[in-house]
């Protein structure tokens, strides 16, 4: 397989791919715990100025019973790898900010039942993440306006109460297509963290691109 010159991906690949190998006393067939063992990258996200990448690194907790991914950066030559989260149910969606000085993901962070993914800002250089979103749904897909002041992101419509009822009542049975929660297109402020509704309707949005 051919990659690009200068691309990343390589360097990545193969340290996830040869890592394992590397403690083995002598070669044996690949066995199913050696395949869930095997971390996964994913979403690979390049810095404007093409020195950083951010990607996801998903790694199998047995006790969890699923694979839990992180965030981390690597300088663009294959060095300096280091993971900047490290919450309990992982992060995902790392995107730059246009001034590459900060970058945000999409987390949960919270145990309790109304706790759902919510989007986080943190500083290039690591350090504690923080809130920028309290939205009612979990949010998804978020994109950054390109000055950087707005980041956009799609979230489901929130259930109604008698939803709600059913669910604590444990009556989850219901008819295809029925109570489908909608996806709408959201934008949030960065600095004042105002929320703005864009769309609306008996529909959803499935992807968005910025102009």
């Amino acid at each position: 397989m051919k990659f690009p010159s200068g691309s990343v991906l390589p360097a990545l690949l193969f340290c996830a791919l040869t890592a394992p190998v590397s403690h083995a006393q002598t070669p044996r067939p690949m066995t199913l715990v050696d395949l869930i063992d095997l971390p996964r990258l994913s979403d690979p996200q390049i810095s404007a100025d093409g020195r950083q990448v951010l990607f996801v690194r998903s790694d199998a907790d047995w006790k969890a019973n699923r694979h839990i991914g992180h965030i981390w950066r690597i300088d663009a030559d294959g060095s300096s790898a280091v993971q900047l989260t490290r919450g309990a149910d992982g992060e995902n969606t790392p995107r730059w900010s246009p001034d590459g000085k900060s970058f945000a993901f999409v987390a949960k962070r919270g145990t309790e039942p109304e706790a759902v993914a919510q989007i986080f800002l943190m500083p290039n250089e690591g350090g504690e993440a923080h809130a920028l979103s309290t939205h009612s749904t979990a949010v998804s897909n978020i994109a950054w306006s390109p000055d950087g002041k707005t980041i956009y992101f799609r979230a489901p419509d929130p259930k109604s109460d008698e939803q709600k009822a059913r669910e604590k009542a444990k009556d989850d049975v219901f008819l295809f297509d029925e109570d489908y929660q909608q996806q709408h297109l959201w934008s949030i402020s960065v600095d004042g963290r105002a929320e703005h509704r864009l769309t609306q309707g008996d529909f959803s949005v499935l992807s968005y691109s910025l102009s």
